[in-house]
């Protein structure tokens, strides 16, 4: 048996006031009953009407068990009635709490050599003549690989665009205690790597902020801007060198005044930790590091502004109130009068960026 479940509230409590009108007037006629049938044995006073009493309590039983029965199903139906009505508010309070805005993002996270999803940026391996060495510091050829792949419409492998790299800038490795690679990536190792693919063009863009205005509401028109148009952006923030044990495995957690469901609406995902996150600060500190990270678009929700970005650190997108996002730009990357972000497009496109550039690197 199938079939949708409808079910009118009001029919529901009608049919429970019938059963219990019922019971009542059936009570009423069995009393009657009752005192007939002593009558009638009191006015026989022999073994006919004895019988005949005996016969009137046993049905007199019965219809009283039907009664009570009436009642129970009236019971039944009045606690489900009030059990579907809690659901209901219960359902009701659940829609007037705000709903999670789901991250859509136009750049595609980073790929393996097999188009999986890379697990973090710690996949990454430095190329060397005795064989492949971890790089725990490649967030450059993987936030450039994640553009890269957006030009030219194929998912290019963040291996490949490391390899790429080091090949293109002849950089050499550098070992860190745990036998890692730890060697660090500039604005100039990425366009130097992206211009070395065919079809591709890449500039360093400084933007000269205007006395007068707030830097904050000129940066993010510049950023504006430049995430409109064909092609990728990629901005150099200061965020977390690595994850806090006590926050790896919480559901819930602060950081820096921003809570983890503004930055990660994905708990499967926010379980992985607050390592890589953006920290809210220029300075890296103790526990901070310069980091490249891909701007995908900003967002204006009523009076609210965001910014979403394709994280390599756990290769993930991330959602950030702009103000927080302006005050991580790393301070490399920002100064009292400038700042500046990497802009990579197709070369083919007559489509440019309008806006004033200082240098090109």
């Amino acid at each position: 048996m199938s079939g949708a479940l409808r079910i009118n509230p009001d029919v529901v409590r009608e049919r429970i006031q019938r059963l219990r009108r019922w019971r009542e007037g059936w009570a009423e006629r069995l009393e009657a009953a009752r005192r007939t049938s002593r009558m009638l044995a009191e006015a026989v006073r022999a073994v006919p009407g004895q019988r005949w009493e005996m016969e009137a309590g046993r049905h007199a039983v019965g219809l009283a068990k039907a009664g009570e029965r009436a009642e129970g199903l009236a019971q039944v139906l009045e606690s489900a009635l009030a059990r579907l009505e809690a659901a209901f508010q219960e359902a009701a309070a659940l829609l007037r709490e705000p709903i999670p805005r789901p991250i859509v993002t136009t750049t595609p996270l980073a790929v393996d050599a097999h188009q999986r999803p890379l697990a973090n940026q710690f996949s990454i391996d430095f190329p060397t003549p005795s064989g492949p060495v971890p790089w725990s510091t490649a967030c450059g050829p993987v936030a450039l690989s994640m553009v890269l792949s957006r030009i030219q419409g194929r998912l290019i492998p963040a291996q490949e665009v490391a390899n790429k790299l080091v090949e293109v800038t002849g950089k050499t490795p550098r070992l860190n205690p745990k036998g890692h690679v730890n060697i660090l990536t500039t604005h100039q190792d990425l366009l130097r790597t992206a211009r070395a693919y065919e079809g591709v063009q890449a500039e360093r863009l400084t933007m000269h902020f205007k006395a007068g205005r707030d830097p904050s509401e000129q940066a993010w028109e510049h950023l504006r801007e430049a995430t409109s148009r064909p092609g990728g952006v990629i901005a150099l923030v200061t965020a977390k060198r690595s994850t806090s044990e006590l926050t790896r495995e919480a559901e819930s957690w602060v950081f820096n005044g921003l809570l983890a469901e503004e930055v990660i609406g994905d708990p499967a995902q926010r379980r992985e930790g607050d390592g890589g996150l953006l920290t809210g600060t220029r300075h890296a500190g103790e526990n901070g590091i310069a980091h490249w990270v891909v701007v995908d678009h900003v967002e204006e929700v009523g009076n609210q502004r965001y910014v979403v970005i394709n994280n390599p650190f756990h290769n993930r997108s991330e959602r950030y109130p702009w103000e927080y996002f302006w005050r991580s730009l790393n301070h490399q990357a920002v100064g009292p009068d400038s700042w500046w972000f990497l802009r990579f497009y197709p070369s083919a496109s007559s489509e440019r960026p309008e806006v004033r550039r200082q240098e090109s690197e």
